[in-house]
């Protein structure tokens, strides 16, 4: 309540911030809030531990980093044997179940950290949907990610913000890689329903919703590496139901 009570005070007395004399612009608080300012400034433990970290005499930045990489490394390591059942028991467990803490506190620096993220990444592959933009649209950091996912809709890549999406190279890589996970219930009937089916002369956007399609397509040893990954995309690609679409809206369909 601390800033929203001296934001109040600004308000109440419409205070100029570019006013830099001596005046003190807070000498109203207790009387304004009814609580003290005194104890309301007092640090918590957490708060003291959090400043130590960043006066840390040696060299404050670089320790500050150091630290910050081992925490939420930790944090990720945790998470990953919790997730995989590798540990049957963990102290504070909820705590590595929210890697949100990752997204929201952990700095620009670490989340766009190559070093790092390679690490994370080589455990669960999913963990890329918490790192930085860089990190993301890295193509050596996502295919990293798509090797070591083992979820069967490869969601380091589906469920990524990242302008990787519409690479048609990135793309077979996730092609493969959803082949390999799903084994037997791999199904390119299905894909072609999720993915490549169109509705008004639109791509479906049930799980690629930017027509990154379209770009794929654009590429011309797409769909020959797209059949090398299973023969049975054959039969979609010559009747044009796989395609890019002519200026005229018909098919683009090749010959075998």
């Amino acid at each position: 309540m601390l800033y929203v009570n001296i934001d109040l005070i600004f308000e109440l007395l419409n205070a100029d911030i570019l006013d830099t004399n001596s005046e003190n612009k807070l000498k109203d608080y207790d009387l304004v809030c009814e609580s003290s300012l005194e104890e309301d400034i007092k640090l918590t433990s957490k708060e003291k531990a959090i400043i130590e970290i960043f006066n840390d005499e040696r060299n404050a930045e670089i320790n500050f980093i150091e630290k910050e990489k081992l925490l939420f490394t930790k944090l990720f390591v945790g998470n990953y044997l919790l997730r995989n059942g590798f540990v049957k028991h963990l102290e504070d467990a909820k705590i590595y179940k929210k890697l949100e803490l990752f997204s929201s506190f952990a700095s620009a620096e670490l989340k766009n950290d190559k070093s790092f993220a390679k690490t994370i990444l080589q455990l669960d592959g999913t963990y890329i949907k918490y790192m930085g933009d860089k990190i993301r649209n890295n193509r050596a950091m996502m295919t990293i990610a798509i090797e070591n996912d083992t979820t069967n809709d490869v969601e380091s890549f589906t469920l990524v913000d990242s302008n990787l999406k519409a690479d048609p190279e990135m793309t077979l890589g996730y092609f493969k890689r959803m082949k390999l996970n799903q084994k037997e219930s791999y199904s390119v009937d299905r894909i072609y329903e999720d993915i490549f089916i169109k509705e008004n002369d639109q791509f479906t956007t049930k799980i690629f919703s930017n027509n990154e399609q379209a770009s794929w397509l654009s590429n011309p040893y797409f769909l020959k590496e797209l059949v090398k990954i299973d023969s049975n995309f054959i039969d979609y690609v010559i009747d044009g139901k796989i395609s890019k679409v002519d200026s005229d809206n018909s098919y683009c369909k090749i010959k075998k």
